[in-house]
């Protein structure tokens, strides 16, 4: 990727992120130390937090992966410590019936790795099982030990997830239909 193409991301994300905080958004853009490993183990870091979210050893599988702090933004929320993470996934691991990552791709710009990724979940909305299929892409850059200091995802988490949401998902389809007349 050029530098002309990392700025256009970086601009890109500046103008979808309008709901997060500033200063989260300025942390974000200040993580540029460079790492020092390679791409495959970097990548094997992330892949063994998110291929399926198993609860067992995901506490370690994070503090190997992510630094002590950084910045996270899956869309739904942004965390900066392991333990925010640990909660949060595993929280997540917990509500869902099945979660499964599959890596389909993966660019390198500098020392940055961007990941895109199938993401299959189920889980359960007013007792019924609700299966959801999105494409996403993550962002990642990683400090000098080659932990992961910044985690942006990008993914339509209105289709892979609002829309399975009671009253709130019908309210999208609505709002869809609408912007296609």
């Amino acid at each position: 990727m050029t530098k002309l193409t990392t700025a256009l991301c970086t601009s890109l994300l500046l103008v979808t992120q309008t709901s997060a905080d500033q200063t989260q958004v300025d942390r974000y853009l200040q993580l540029t130390e460079p790492a020092k490993s390679s791409p495959t183990g970097r990548l094997q870091a992330f892949e063994n937090v998110f291929r399926d979210l198993e609860p067992a050893g995901l506490e370690d599988r994070i503090e190997q992966a992510y630094a002590k702090e950084f910045y996270f933004n899956d869309t739904f929320i942004t965390v900066s410590r392991r333990k925010e993470l640990i909660e949060y996934l595993t929280n997540a691991s917990n509500k869902a019936n099945f979660v499964n990552t599959t890596i389909l791709d993966v660019a390198q710009s500098g020392d940055d790795l961007y990941i895109r990724w199938l993401l299959e979940m189920e889980f359960d909305v007013m007792g019924k099982p609700r299966y959801s299929r999105t494409l996403g892409m993550t962002h990642l850059r990683f400090d000098q030990r080659g932990q992961i200091v910044l985690h942006q995802d990008f993914w339509d988490s209105a289709a892979g997830f609002y829309q399975h949401v009671p009253v709130l998902g019908s309210m999208i389809s609505w709002v869809k239909r609408r912007m296609h007349r």
